[in-house]
């Protein structure tokens, strides 16, 4: 459970730094939304048990049905072939990039958006270096409430719709880690699924 206490320890300092540093005016006007993945980790008696593991990102507006606002945020659970002992590393490295993304979309200065979203880039080839070709499938959406841990079932077309983005930008940036070509497409896939959240 150690993993868990240490992720459990960088959102907790992630939101401090969020809390004190001054608002941006794209910043001033938005939502701060947690998006969550379900990952396995085995206990200690040998037994794998679900995990949410969440970052917060500033959108400029929610543009999802929310059923338990402002704490609640989407929750995916996907398929893959990867390690449990992985996954936690992967989805680190995933929602690290995701949010870096997020951070280029709001960027006023275009410098500072074009140094982002490489940033963001970088950093999601190195976390799929972790899938190592593993193909990735939406199994389950929802959403989850990290002050509660409440978990609530969705059928949203829409919060579907997004997951599908974002399993396809993870499976193209995996793919990318052997062929350079389908990163842009990745990313592409990334922006849509921002699009849908949030963006107009």
């Amino acid at each position: 459970m150690r993993r868990v206490r240490r992720i459990t320890l960088a959102i907790a300092l992630a939101l401090s730094v969020t809390m004190l540093a001054p608002a941006t005016p794209a910043q001033a006007e938005s939502q701060r939304v947690p998006v969550c993945h379900i990952v396995w980790e085995r206990n200690d008696d040998g037994q794998l048990e679900p995990h949410q593991v969440c970052i917060y990102i500033e959108l400029p507006d929610l543009r999802l049905e929310n059923p338990c606002p402002p704490a609640c945020g989407p929750v995916f659970d996907w398929r893959e072939r990867i390690n449990p002992v992985d996954e936690f590393e992967y989805f680190e490295r995933w929602n690290d990039a995701f949010r870096t993304l997020n951070e280029s979309r709001l960027a006023e200065d275009p410098e500072l958006e074009r140094k982002l979203r490489h940033e963001a880039t970088e950093r999601f080839l190195g976390a799929a270096r972790i899938l190592e070709g593993s193909e990735v499938e939406l199994n389950g959406i929802g959403w989850f409430d990290p002050e509660t841990g409440e978990s609530y079932k969705s059928d949203s077309p829409r919060l579907w719709e997004i997951g599908e983005q974002l399993a396809e930008g993870q499976r193209l940036m995996s793919a990318a880690v052997e062929d350079r070509e389908a990163v842009e497409p990745a990313m592409e896939a990334y922006d849509a699924a921002l699009d849908g959240f949030g963006y107009e």
